[in-house]
C-alpha cells in the first residue's frame, strides 16, 4: 500500500485513564504487546498512527476523530466498560461515522458473540456442531433429553477461557448444576453447555472479506495430561506459562493430519466465517475426532493479533510476515 494513511488505533482499558499517553505501558507490559505491535507495524509501513484506549467514555474517541480526521481505525477494542457485550457497538459508532474499520463489523460481531445464537445458525446451514442448550439465569436446570453425559459448561457470551476450568467437564446431574449456577452467580452469564467432544483441538486462521486465505493449522498439544482425561482449554493452560511449562502443554502447528484432513477443515471453516459474516481476520476453533469427523466449537472475530500469537504465527507460516499481515487489513478494510 503505497499511500500513507492517518490511523487511529483503537483498544479499551480496564481502569479510568488519567490521559492517552501509554508510552511506559507500550514499551514495558507484556498485556500491552497487540497495541505495541501494530503501531510499530504501522510505522514500518509508513502510516501514521495513534493509540486511543476506551474505558467508560466514547469521548476521547471522539474527540481524536475531529481533531485528526482519520482514514482508518484500527480496531482493537474487546470491550466497552468492563463488558464485553459492548464491543460491537463500538464498531456500530464506527459504522454509523462512515469511518473505514479493520476486522469484522457490527453484524458479524453480534452473531459470533452470543455463541448460542452461532451455534444455531451453522448448524442450520448443517456445519457440524456440537449438541448444546442455553440456562439463562433464574431458569431450571434440568439436562435435556437429546443430551448425554459428559457434557461441558461455558460462559455465553465470554471469551478468552474465562470461567473454564476442570470443573467445567460434568458427568452427573449435580455437577451440571454446580457448574451452571457458577456461570450464572459468579460470572453474571447464562450458561452454554454443550456435548463434550473428544479430539484434537485446532485453530484455524483465516483472511479476507469474500476471496479466503486460509493459513496452516495451529493445534493444542495437551502434553503430559493422559490421553484418557478430558483435555481442554482451561483458563490456567491458556494464559498460566508456568503451568503449560509443568505439564509440557504447548501451541503448535499441526502435523501428522490424515491425507486431506486439513483441506477439509480449512473448507469447514471458510462456510463458517462467511454464515457467521466474519469480515478482514477471524480464528476458528475446531475439534477433530478420531472418526476424521469435524465440530465447529466456536468463531473468534478479530482474535489477539500480537506478532507471537496464533493468527500471526499461522499468517508467517502461510507466507506473510507480520508488516504484511497488517498492511492486507488495512486493503481489507479500505475495501
Amino acid at each position: 500500500m503505497k499511500q500513507r494513511l492517518n490511523i487511529i488505533v483503537l483498544s479499551d482499558i480496564s481502569s479510568d485513564p488519567t490521559g492517552q499517553d501509554f508510552g511506559k505501558e507500550l514499551e514495558t507490559d507484556e498485556a500491552w504487546k497487540t497495541e505495541h505491535d501494530v503501531l510499530a507495524a504501522l510505522q514500518t509501513l509508513g502510516h501514521t498512527a495513534q493509540l486511543i484506549c476506551l474505558y467508560k467514555s466514547i469521548q476521547p474517541l471522539l474527540d481524536a476523530i475531529a481533531a485528526q480526521k482519520p482514514d482508518l481505525i484500527f480496531n482493537l477494542v474487546e470491550q466497552f466498560d468492563d463488558n464485553p457485550v459492548f464491543e460491537k457497538n463500538i464498531a456500530a459508532l464506527i459504522e454509523l461515522l462512515g469511518i473505514p474499520i479493520t476486522g469484522t463489523g457490527t453484524v458479524g460481531l453480534t452473531l459470533c458473540k452470543h455463541k448460542g445464537v452461532a451455534q444455531s445458525l451453522l448448524a442450520y446451514h448443517r456445519i457440524r456442531v456440537p449438541k448444546f442448550t442455553v440456562f439463562h439465569r433464574g431458569e431450571t436446570i434440568r439436562r435435556p433429553a437429546k443430551m448425554e453425559y459428559p457434557l461441558f459448561v461455558k460462559g455465553l457470551r465470554i471469551e478468552g477461557s474465562v470461567g473454564i476450568a476442570k470443573s467445567s467437564f460434568v458427568e452427573n446431574d449435580a455437577e451440571l448444576k454446580e457448574r451452571v449456577l457458577f456461570i450464572h452467580d459468579h460470572l453474571n452469564q447464562d450458561a452454554l453447555v454443550e456435548q463434550y467432544i473428544d479430539g484434537r483441538e485446532c485453530y484455524v486462521s483465516i483472511l479476507g472479506n469474500t476471496r479466503l486465505t486460509a493459513f496452516p493449522l495451529r493445534e493444542l498439544d495437551f502434553g503430559k495430561i493422559p490421553p484418557d482425561e478430558p483435555r481442554f482449554a482451561t483458563y490456567k493452560i491458556k494464559w498460566d506459562e508456568d503451568y503449560r511449562k509443568r505439564w509440557k502443554i504447548r501451541y503448535r502447528f499441526a502435523t501428522d493430519l490424515p491425507a486431506g484432513l486439513e483441506r477439509q477443515i480449512h473448507n469447514v471453516c471458510k462456510r463458517a466465517y462467511r454464515i457467521l459474516q466474519i469480515r478482514g481476520y477471524g480464528r476458528l476453533d475446531v475439534r477433530v475426532r478420531a472418526d476424521g469427523q469435524i465440530f465447529l466449537l466456536e468463531a473468534n472475530p478479530n482474535p489477539f493479533l500480537s506478532s507471537v500469537e496464533d493468527f500471526a504465527e499461522s499468517a508467517e507460516k502461510g507466507g506473510l510476515t507480520f508488516e504484511a499481515l497488517i498492511a492486507s487489513l488495512l486493503r481489507l478494510a479500505l475495501a
